[in-house]
């Protein structure tokens, strides 16, 4: 029989899954939903163990919060005194589980030993002797910076490349107004207005189009996010200028509509993403 349950969102599988990996090093008897047969019935196996394992551990994150079947897989654990909550990003639980204590994971990476704190209450749980049979290897130099790359890249990459590619295409345009705008404007109001108006555009556009994107990280992610996507404003400008100067009305009626067209592409597949 399995002693741990592992309880996530699917768009948290691939921490789930390195979480899996070191509780087998532990000697833990680890089950997650990839063990479910072909053609078996997923919601009464995992009720089965809910019901058997000793001890679930439920991983809360910006997207699990927002998991039916999360939320009702620890709501079951926690009926049977067999919850150990843990969060991945820092994210804390939906308010009927705030009372429990939970795990902060935030700083741990797939590869690294799972923290002291989580392995005691693993072990309180199955109510054995549960740890590393041998002493920790000294980390190699910048291994650690690589996979937290590495997991920020199947965290969040997708997602917010995508918004911000649509970031910059809304900005090139919506900034195609400003060169006729300023055309006449002598310097040095001519040469700093362009880009205030670019940059008050851009932010704009981020407040509003990026909007699924910043309201779900914290407000240090957010605020990197937004100062890039003022940065990608101005860079529309630039794009903007130079191609009203180097082609001709009919050239730039094609690429208007060429990037209006990926606009609406990329947008489509964003959408697509949870982020």
């Amino acid at each position: 029989m399995a002693e741990i349950l592992l309880s996530y969102a699917h768009e948290d599988r691939p921490v789930s899954a390195a979480i899996a990996e070191e509780l087998t090093k532990l000697g833990v008897d680890v089950w997650w939903d990839r063990d479910l047969l072909g053609g078996e019935d997923f919601r009464e196996r995992i009720s089965e163990m809910l019901a058997r394992a000793p001890a679930t551990i439920v991983i809360w994150s910006r997207r699990s919060i927002h998991s039916k079947w999360v939320i009702n897989e620890a709501a079951l654990a926690e009926q049977h005194q067999r919850l150990i909550p843990v969060s991945i990003d820092g994210e804390p639980p939906p308010i009927d589980f705030r009372s429990a204590h939970t795990l902060d994971l935030k700083d741990w990476l797939p590869g690294d030993r799972l923290p002291e704190a989580l392995v005691r209450a693993i072990a309180g749980r199955l109510k054995r002797a549960v740890g590393y049979d041998l002493p920790e290897a000294p980390a190699k130099r910048g291994s650690r910076l690589r996979r937290r790359v590495s997991a920020t890249w199947y965290a969040d990459f997708e997602n917010v490349v995508l918004y911000m590619i649509g970031q910059g295409l809304a900005c090139f345009l919506v900034e195609a107004t400003i060169p006729p705008l300023v055309s006449n404007l002598a310097p040095p109001a001519g040469l700093w207005i362009p880009y205030a108006l670019s940059l008050i555009e851009a932010i704009v556009i981020a407040a509003l189009y990026l909007r699924p994107i910043l309201e779900t990280r914290r407000i240090v992610v957010a605020t990197r996010i937004f100062a890039i996507a003022a940065a990608l404003g101005l860079l529309a400008y630039r794009l903007v200028d130079a191609a009203t100067v180097a082609l001709t009305q009919d050239e730039l009626m094609i690429t208007f509509g060429a990037v209006a067209f990926a606009f609406v592409l990329i947008t489509s597949m964003a959408i697509r993403q949870k982020p």
